[in-house]
């Protein structure tokens, strides 16, 4: 599944039957993001991430 092309009502059922994992939607993001920081339009997006404490 390409998570770029997809709606998201498809994507909430490829998450809910399991096809489609939060953690792999997120690195799909996040890498999207730096591609876009790189090599795209200057988006000037900040992007925190919550890291496990431990």
């Amino acid at each position: 599944m390409e998570p770029l092309d997809a709606e998201i009502v498809t994507l909430q059922d490829a998450m809910s039957t399991g096809r489609l994992g939060a953690a792999e939607l997120a690195a799909f993001c996040l890498d999207r993001i730096a591609a876009l920081g790189r090599a795209g339009p200057c988006l000037r997006a900040v992007v925190e991430l919550n890291r496990p404490h431990g």
